[in-house]
């Protein structure tokens, strides 16, 4: 593996390069802002101001299997169940009360609302404070760096800069497509 998106969790495995600023830590500037946002059932009727670190601290908190944040909400000593392969399945394991809430990862925390409340018909709902915020970076084996240092410094410029903007569009793009077409039992 030659690239990889990680985020804050990784930035010091030795066999790794990040992006970095003047002061040797990952370039904030040349990553991509992440929020945890937490989904639970609107009839639980939590206040939308809820802090989700402290609810969820005797509650069971879906993640997505495989998520990289997984690791930062065990620390933060919280219950998770990461057994949903894809937010689909983790929203209807929260609809069907088999967890308390489901935690995941957007760029602007308001990215899914249209979304889960289009299918969900209102019967689940965001918090308003993500559970954390961190950044993900482009991280380069270390041997490739090694041997194309100015490319890969170059590329996370890039992704810094038009590459963020174009990122960013992408995802408003794809938040307003709607959704796939169901096909008709009827005409089948």
């Amino acid at each position: 593996m030659d690239f990889a998106p990680l985020d804050s969790s990784s930035k010091d495995i030795p066999e790794l390069a990040f992006p970095r600023d003047k002061n040797n830590q990952p370039d904030i500037a040349r990553a991509v802002p992440i929020n945890i946002v937490v989904f639970v059932r609107s009839a639980d009727q939590i206040p939308p101001a809820t802090d989700p670190e402290k609810y969820f601290r005797e509650r069971l908190l879906g993640v997505t299997l495989g998520a990289t944040y997984r690791t930062r909400i065990q620390r933060l000593g919280l219950k998770i169940d990461s057994g949903a392969v894809d937010i689909a399945r983790n929203l209807d394991k929260l609809k069907l009360h088999r967890v308390d809430g489901f935690a995941v990862s957007v760029t602007s925390p308001n990215d899914m609302d249209s979304y889960v409340a289009q299918k969900y018909q209102g019967a689940i709902v965001r918090l308003e404070q993500p559970l954390f915020t961190d950044h993900i970076w482009i991280a380069a084996s270390e041997s490739y760096y090694a041997a194309h240092p100015e490319q890969v410094e170059k590329m996370w410029t890039w992704l810094g800069s038009a590459g963020k903007r174009e990122y960013f569009n992408l995802l408003r793009e794809y938040s307003e497509m709607p959704p796939p077409r169901q096909p008709d039992s009827q005409s089948e």
